[in-house]
């Protein structure tokens, strides 16, 4: 197991050696500020396993440190977060360990508007199960690493043509899914008017898995059109096409790629967006995906993370978000749906979540949360059907510049079909945090 554990962090340690190298070259962070943190968290649980009977309560020691680096320049625009927690179990429920998280994205312009680098690199934790309960013993780290150059031709005052490669490993510590992507692609962009942009695009990619009898190689093309309108207060964009994959030893699979996304600026306190999505997908397409949207250091990606086999991941969600003069909303409702194409099984997803935050003064802020999923699942056996129940109360106290206290009280509640997978849990976390954010560059002070 350390072994793996040791593959999944290679690849995270050259990329932030990368990172690394590139920003100190020349003198190039020139407008960047970094900090550190520093934290302890008393984690407590009356149901450590998620289980519905012979229940245990465990108190969880957390020692964390982290590393924040950001700069925005005319050469590089680069974020980078960088965390380990150590955590010690008192009642031995599980085992001792430490884990590291990386969540770094390096723009690296060599010739600005025609020649530049891409780096990603999201180091987090899975789910070994996807359909089991959150607990450390169903958690791996897993490592999503991707580099390449992109490179740009100006035809026209609105026409541009551009050229991107990409090479992408995927590391697991415990799913046997690890594999290496290779891709190309080619997109023609035309600016028809100040608000709206044209794009045709075509992508190429060759997945090989290092388990290749268990996980079938393939060949995949993306051929699409892209249309990108700013009209007033709203934002759309549009991607129709064909998506085709060519696959070893198992048949081809061929379907339609549609994406729709449109955002209104409601008011300047107020937006709203939805998102709708109907493409072939497969495990590590969906990971980068999450690595790249997701909360810096969040240690949990969605989706399918036992399979390599594709599906069609159709998505809907809808997001409202409003900041009050002394706090924020944010409203979320989303379903999602994967159809396997070997098993022909599905697995649907629906629910939504809210989170409704007040600043009762400077210093003190709480707020109230809930999230409520549904997930039904026929790629086990038998079928799953249950409900995931979260809500409870979030406190922050800042207590001087750098120093912040945090208190979540929560419960978790999972009902399930079969009576003997659900549970209930009674949750409570305390933190204490410190974090040094006096380092700013000359040009980001002024």
């Amino acid at each position: 197991m350390k072994r793996r554990r040791d593959r999944v962090y290679r690849y995270s340690s050259v990329g932030l050696s990368v990172l690394i190298t590139t920003l100190g070259w020349g003198g190039l962070a020139n407008a960047s500020e970094s900090s550190f943190s520093l934290g302890y968290t008393l984690d407590y649980s009356d149901n450590a396993l998620l289980v519905h009977t012979n229940q245990k309560e465990e108190w969880t020691h957390v020692l964390s440190a982290g590393l924040s680096y950001l700069e925005n320049s005319k050469a590089i625009d680069a974020r980078v977060q960088a965390q380990a927690a150590y955590r010690k179990y008192k009642n031995n429920i599980f085992a001792d360990d430490t884990v590291l998280g990386l969540n770094a994205n390096l723009l690296w312009r060599i010739s600005p508007d025609r020649f530049s680098w891409t780096l990603e690199d999201y180091l987090t934790q899975t789910a070994i199960q996807s359909l089991r309960p959150d607990t450390p013993s169903n958690r791996q780290q897993t490592n999503v690493f991707t580099t390449g150059p992109d490179f740009k031709l100006r035809l026209s005052p609105v026409q541009v043509l551009q050229f991107g490669v990409r090479h992408t490993r995927n590391t697991y510590e415990t799913s046997d899914l690890d594999n290496t992507r290779n891709s190309g692609a080619v997109k023609w962009i035309y600016q028809s008017s100040p608000s709206t942009t044209l794009s045709l695009n075509y992508d190429a990619q060759k997945v090989n898995y290092d388990n290749e009898i268990l996980n079938p190689n393939f060949d995949r093309q993306d051929a699409f059109l892209g249309i990108e309108k700013r009209l007033s207060s709203n934002f759309f964009v549009l991607n129709a096409g064909a998506t085709s994959i060519q696959r070893e030893k198992v048949p081809d699979v061929d379907g339609s790629l549609g994406r729709f996304s449109w955002t209104r600026l409601v008011s300047p306190v107020s937006t709203f967006a939805l998102s709708i999505s109907s493409e072939l997908s497969d495990v590590g397409r969906e990971a980068l995906a999450a690595g790249q949207t997701a909360p810096p250091n969040q240690q949990s990606v969605p989706g399918a993370s036992v399979t390599g086999d594709v599906f069609r991941a159709k998505n809907a969600s809808v997001t409202f978000t409003h900041r009050r003069v002394f706090g924020s909303d944010v409203i979320e409702m989303f379903k999602s749906k994967n159809e396997y194409k070997l098993s022909h099984a599905e697995e649907e997803r629906k629910g939504g979540s809210f989170d409704i935050s007040y600043e009762l003064s400077e210093a003190l802020a709480a707020s109230v949360f809930a999230r409520y999923v549904k997930t039904e699942s026929a790629v086990v056996t038998p079928a799953a059907v249950f409900t995931d129940k979260n809500y409870g109360l979030r406190f922050s106290d800042r207590l001087t510049r750098n120093l912040n206290l945090g208190l979540v009280l929560s419960q978790n509640r999972r009902d399930n079909v079969d009576i003997l997978q659900s549970y209930t849990e009674r949750h409570a976390m305390l933190t204490l945090s410190y974090n040094d954010s006096s380092y700013r560059s000359p040009s980001l002070s002024k």
